[in-house]
C-alpha cells in the first residue's frame, strides 16, 4: 500500500525562502506489495508454476519531514527482497520468463489517491528499479533502469532463466520519490507538483510469467 501524508506543505516561492518561514510538512508513504505468477490456461500443467514470494519490505514507508527531503526526493535502495519461483514443464524451450509491476489503481482514477479520496499525485512520482540479490546475475538476465509506476504494466526484467526457487532466485526493488527535477516531463520533483496535504494510498502489483506466454501484459 502506498501511503503518503501532506501537511500544509510548502510552494516553490515560499520553499525559495524556507529558513524565514514557520511551516509543517510530513509525507508518510508505504507500499503494501500483491504477487501474481501465471501461465496460459492452455499451458497449464501440474508441473509448471510460477510464483512471487515477498522475503523482505513488504510495506515501503516514505517519510518527508523535512525540506530537503520535499525538495530532493528519497531513496530507498534495495528495500524490497522478492523470491522468484519458476517451473516450466518445457525444460528444453529454454524460454524463461519475465516480471512486470503496476499500481493497482483500484478506483480508476489514474492517479495516487487520498483515502477520503478528495485529492490525487501521480504516479509517476515513484519510480521503481530491480538489481539481482542472487541466481539472477545480468547476462541472462536483462533489468530495465528505473522506471515511472504507472497503472499500466511495466517491465521489471526479462532472463532466460527456466528454472527458479525463491530460496535460490531472489532479486531487490529500490524505490525513489520526487528524485527527478523539473522541468516537466519527465521531471517529478515533488516541490513541482500541485500537491494537497492529505494521506494517499496505493498498492502496487506485481506479475511473473512466462516470456511470450498469453498471460504477460
Amino acid at each position: 500500500m502506498l501511503i503518503v501524508v501532506l501537511l500544509n506543505f510548502p510552494d516553490k516561492e515560499i520553499y525559495q525562502m524556507w529558513m524565514c518561514k514557520t511551516w509543517t510538512f510530513l509525507i508518510a508513504i508505504c507500499l503494501l506489495l500483491a504477487c501474481n505468477g501465471a501461465f496460459a490456461q492452455f499451458k497449464i500443467l501440474e508441473d509448471n508454476s510460477a510464483r512471487i514470494s515477498v522475503l523482505s519490505g513488504g510495506n515501503v514507508p516514505f517519510i518527508f519531514n523535512s525540506i530537503n527531503k520535499y525538495a530532493s526526493g528519497v531513496t530507498y535502495t534495495n528495500w524490497t527482497r522478492l523470491g522468484l519461483t519458476y517451473v516450466d514443464s518445457c525444460l528444453a524451450c529454454g524460454i524463461g520468463f519475465e516480471l512486470y509491476v503496476r499500481a493497482a489503481d483500484v478506483d480508476g482514477d489514474g492517479a495516487i489517491t487520498s483515502d477520503d479520496g478528495a485529492n490525487t499525485i501521480p504516479f509517476n512520482v515513484i519510480e521503481m528499479q530491480v538489481s539481482n540479490a542472487v541466481g539472477l546475475p545480468a547476462g541472462p538476465t536483462v533489468y530495465a533502469g528505473p522506471t515511472p509506476l504507472s497503472n499500466v504494466d511495466a517491465l521489471l526484467l526479462t532472463t532466460a532463466v527456466d528454472t527458479a526457487d525463491a530460496t535460490t532466485h531472489q532479486i531487490f526493488v529500490t524505490y525513489t520519490i520526487g528524485t527527478n527535477p523539473c522541468p516537466c516531463p519527465p521531471g517529478n520533483n515533488i516541490l513541482d507538483q500541485s500537491l494537497l496535504p492529505d494521506h494517499y494510498l496505493e498498492e502496487l502489483i506485481f506479475t511473473l510469467c512466462r516470456t511470450g506466454d498469453a498471460t504477460c501484459p
